[in-house]
């Protein structure tokens, strides 16, 4: 049995102790303050209900959830994140509630992993949210840090994760980030092409990468559909003469693209 009490006059209960099934009592000697930070007792197993955040992740065996449902932003959503109990993705007590850098930077776009860092991507900022065992700040090991607040994310569909390393899209341009603070700027032989994309349909946009390529399609020369494919060739990426980027165009537009292996056995 695990056992939790209120503080004195408290409406949370802390966890006090752990005990066998067997046991049939327990004393109680601890003082107010030697349990206010241990783990408040969490009954709230009950997910996000819809129209709420728009982004969910598996990320050290917990489920986060960030983001607007409406891409548009504009909700209370924008700023907002929160994770399920360990291993339990449909529990999420609602004390895990969290914002991220508050009403700046646009709303949150973006969710990956980078080892074992979370990174969530504003529209103009990304945050790293840190921890070993238990990512709350309050009864945890968990505590975010806004790295950079000059790139960020166009969409939750254009970030490419390549073994840890991430290719991201935004207004900006494309980089690539491996944690920390700076970027590496990719897509500055694109900027002839750049004027021609249809940011009105960014929310279409998305990424992908296989072995020998990093793949965005993107809307241009005001079309709705995207239909134009900007190709990183990452054999060159950092040869010294710079990343080299083909442009291919399809017929169909794209809504989202991901990685088909096929083997012959």
């Amino acid at each position: 049995w695990r056992i939790y009490r209120n503080l004195n006059g408290g409406i949370v209960y802390f966890f006090v102790a752990q005990v066998t099934v067997a046991t049939s009592s327990y004393s109680d000697n601890n003082t107010d303050a030697s349990i206010s930070a241990n783990d408040p007792l969490q009954l709230d197993n009950t997910p996000p209900s819809q129209n709420t955040y728009g982004l969910c992740l598996a990320h050290k065996g917990f489920m986060f959830y960030a983001g607007p449902y409406n891409p548009l932003g504009g909700t209370e959503y924008d700023d907002d994140f929160t994770w399920s109990k360990l291993y339990n993705p449909g529990a999420v007590p609602s004390v895990n509630r969290s914002k991220a850098e508050r009403g700046l930077y646009g709303p949150i776009r973006a969710m990956a992993s980078v080892g074992d860092l979370l990174v969530f991507f504003k529209q103009e900022a990304f945050i790293e949210l840190h921890f070993q065992t238990d990512p709350s700040g309050v009864t945890g090991d968990g505590f975010a840090k806004t790295m950079n607040t000059q790139r960020g994310c166009v969409n939750g569909k254009c970030v490419a994760n390549d073994q840890g390393t991430l290719y991201v899209m935004d207004r900006k341009g494309i980089y690539a980030y491996r944690g920390g603070q700076q970027v590496i700027e990719l897509a500055l032989p694109l900027m002839g092409l750049w004027k021609r994309i249809n940011w009105a349909q960014r929310e279409k946009f998305s990424a992908c990468v296989s072995d020998n390529a990093i793949y965005f399609s993107v809307a241009m020369d005001g079309e709705s559909e995207c239909k134009y494919i900007l190709v990183l060739n990452k054999l060159a990426i950092y040869a010294e003469r710079g990343p080299r980027w083909y442009l291919h165009k399809v017929d169909h537009g794209i809504r989202d693209m991901v990685e088909f292996v096929t083997t012959n056995e």
